[in-house]
């Protein structure tokens, strides 16, 4: 490794003594030498300059951090805003909500990530059916606090069911409702990615009309974002038949239901539902200034409507381009018209000739708030390299969604609107590359050299920002707060959050980044050790996982007596998190885990996928006790042992621990342990036994069990003397 020098080697005072020194040498009739004499003063004002250049020389500058942070591929992460998803309360009629309608709650602004409609359906009755008798769980999931099993403490697959009750749901041909899941377990969930397993397999139904009343039909086109109510999420269906009223069972209401039946249990937790919402907005803390939309038409029309979802697009004003062969040009043939509920606004627009006919976008429609309109356009281009414009707001920019358009000439001599898109870092850009960067210290819009990243052609007023977005990071992380009444036409909207509002970020420091980078280089990211294996098995994709074990060179199904070694195998042993006592992994579990090693194995690697053996051991003792707590001790004994071997098979909870598979059963630990019981004078004798097979008791009573073992008690003998 090449040492750095260190150029900082002087103080101030050593660089007075040192000049000091030289004065007899060079000029020996300066023969005052004291601080108030002029010409001292002139070499400390020398020095101090020597000692802040020698300082800076020493050192790396932030913007030089930050250049070999992007030669590692490490980029400062910009802002980023919090999110919440919101419902809404007491609300009846209909009313659509567009994308980017805005919240607050204590003067943080809000806005929806889509667009909703709000309509008085509503969830008015939920019970949960055991696979024996309905349960009305209405009230219980009305309380923040409690939660109900899905499918009852004792699921039954193909019987047990949830029943949601829906009131003005018939009609309906879409239905969006999200679910709120308990997920305060202490193993979390490792996120979902696409093409995972469920980790149960469910059915939704609805009641529609049969041969003999009230019948459920499955439907075939269901969005689960709870992935089984294995998480919290939103489910959107589509039903082929329109939903009737009935009552599914005696006693139950008559009204139109959905059923979630239970087809496969799994090997994992039991769900539990907190409650359910009809209507959900997803929102983020941030403030559109402006936008821009993109559509395609057929230009053989030769009017068309259309009409944007957004509330900028409703509210805002507008611009609008149309592309022809040259390029975006600005089209003002343009004519606002009311929609027909009469709350938004729909653009009729007259199409010109030469319109470009490619499948792409050929108009985009500009929104903008009124506000922002002069800081729009920013001041034209000089046709010089490295061109700064500022651009500073008070709150952060969401960089990422920043876009401009260029107005410039082609080399026929034809004048037209180019896209420049943002780059995080223009080093990386192309000589041709329209793209710019921003300065957050500074506050600029960064453009290229010709070298790194084109610059834009001279103009007056030829930069038009599009995309433009503010957040306020860290401090939009309000948490559970009161948001504020929303007034939109003649309806008044009650919005409350179903999560604390979090996610929110500041712009990343450069030791922050450094630090990230430095983690980055831990992530197993490549399976070669046994440690590899166990890590990633751990982060299996939609899955809880309490433990995991990577046995090399063992084939758990070589059919040779006595010799499971086999080379380039590797045989994980995983152990699900599950309320069972003993729970086992069923084959979607081992098949999920399978498929996400198979991705890091090395080529020539075999990878298999078991679940664990418990092995029983039981306990024979005698032991000194006091004559005072006799009646409480075999109880306290057997409580203290099963504890140690359920931290064996569980790991600690407390301390984060995990499964210890294979660890061999000491009768001296266990002597120890019951030793600590209250009342227990001495251990005088204690055995342990097993049953023979890959388990054995070692000459020293230690009970030896395979790799992939974990242990429990079983016969517990214990003589008490007193």
């Amino acid at each position: 490794m090449i040492s750095l020098p260190n150029y900082d080697d002087q103080s101030f005072q050593s660089i007075m003594e040192t000049a000091i020194r030289r004065i007899p040498v060079i000029y020996p009739q300066w023969t005052d030498l004291n601080e108030h004499d002029p010409g001292i003063t002139i070499l400390e004002l020398f020095a101090w300059l020597k000692e802040m250049q020698q300082y800076q020389l020493n050192r790396i500058s932030s913007r030089s951090y930050a250049s070999l942070l992007k030669l590692l591929g490490v980029t400062v992460r910009g802002p980023a805003p919090s999110a919440t998803r919101l419902g809404f309360a007491g609300f009846s009629g209909e009313l659509t909500l567009p994308r980017g309608a805005r919240f607050s709650a204590q003067d943080v602004v809000f806005e929806a990530q889509s667009s909703v409609h709000v309509h008085s359906l509503k969830v008015d009755h939920v019970y949960v059916r055991d696979g024996k008798d309905f349960h009305n769980v209405t009230d219980m999931i009305k309380e923040p606090s409690l939660y109900c099993q899905v499918f009852g403490s004792a699921p039954r697959e193909g019987d047990s069911a949830l029943y949601i009750g829906l009131n003005g749901w018939a009609g309906k041909e879409e239905l969006t409702l999200y679910f709120q899941m308990d997920e305060s377990y202490p193993v979390s969930r490792n996120p979902f990615r696409e093409n995972a397993l469920l980790p149960r397999e469910i059915a939704w139904e609805y009641g529609v009309s049969g041969e003999e009343g009230l019948e459920f039909q499955v439907m075939t086109n269901v969005r689960d974002g709870t992935w089984g109510l294995s998480q919290s999420g939103q489910v959107v269906f589509s039903m082929d038949r329109e939903p009737v009223p009935g009552s599914p069972g005696e006693g139950l209401p008559f009204c139109c239901w959905l059923r979630v039946r239970l087809i496969r249990q799994g090997c994992e937790e039991n769900p539990r539902l907190l409650n359910i919402f009809t209507d959900t907005l997803p929102v983020v803390q941030k403030e559109t200034h402006c936008e821009m939309m993109g559509y395609s038409f057929d230009p053989a029309a030769s009017e068309v409507l259309c009409e944007p979802d957004s509330r900028l697009a409703q509210e805002g004003e507008v611009m609008v381009f149309v592309r022809d062969e040259t390029g975006w040009q600005i089209h003002d043939q343009v004519e606002v018209l009311p929609d027909s509920q009469g709350r938004g606004r729909v653009f009729k627009m007259s199409l010109p000739s030469g319109m470009a006919v490619d499948g792409e976008e050929n108009i985009r429609i500009l929104c903008y708030e009124p506000s922002f309109k002069s800081a729009m356009l920013l001041p034209g281009s000089n046709g010089l390299p490295c061109q700064r414009f500022p651009f500073r707001h008070q709150e952060a920019l969401l960089k990422e969604q920043l876009r401009l358009m260029v107005y410039e000439e082609t080399e026929e001599g034809q004048r037209r609107w180019t896209d420049w898109n943002y780059s995080h870092n223009l080093a990386l850009a192309g000589p041709y590359e329209r793209c710019f960067t921003y300065d957050s210290a500074r506050g600029e819009l960064v453009f290229g050299d010709n070298e790194h990243g084109a610059v834009p052609l001279a103009g007056e007023d030829n930069i038009l920002i599009t995309d433009c977005a503010v957040t306020k990071g860290n401090r939009g992380n309000i948490g559970h707060q009161d948001f504020a009444v929303l007034d939109y036409g003649a309806f008044s909207l009650k919005p409350f959050n179903l999560h604390p509002v979090r996610g929110g970020k500041d712009e990343e420091s450069l030791p922050a980044a450094l630090e990230r980078f430095q983690l980055s280089l831990k992530e197993c990211t490549r399976a070669v050790t046994a440690t590899d294996y166990e890590t990633l098995a751990m982060g299996t994709p939609g899955r809880r996982i309490m433990g995991a074990k990577a046995i090399p060179f063992y084939d758990p199904d070589s059919k040779v007596a006595g010799a499971k070694q086999t080379a380039a195998t590797v045989t994980v042993v995983v152990v699900p998190y599950s309320e069972e006592i003993f729970p086992q992994p069923d084959q979607g579990f081992l098949e999920s885990v399978r498929r996400h090693l198979d991705h890091y194995r090395l080529i020539t690697t075999q990878v298999k996928v078991i679940g664990p053996a418990y092995i029983k051991i039981s306990l024979d003792g005698e032991i000194l006790v006091d004559s005072k707590r006799r009646e409480y001790i075999e109880e306290d004994v057997r409580k203290n042992i099963e504890d140690y071997f359920r931290e064996l098979r569980q790991g600690n909870s407390a301390q984060g621990g995990k499964p210890e598979f294979g660890k061999p059963v000491q009768e001296n630990t266990l002597a120890v342990r019951i030793s600590q019981v209250p009342g227990v004078i001495y251990v005088k004798k204690l055995t342990l036994g097993v049953k023979l097979g890959e388990s054995y008791r070692d000459r020293d009573g230690t009970i030896v069990i395979p790799p992939y073992g974990l242990p429990y008690l079983g016969d517990l003998q214990i003589r008490i003397l007193i």
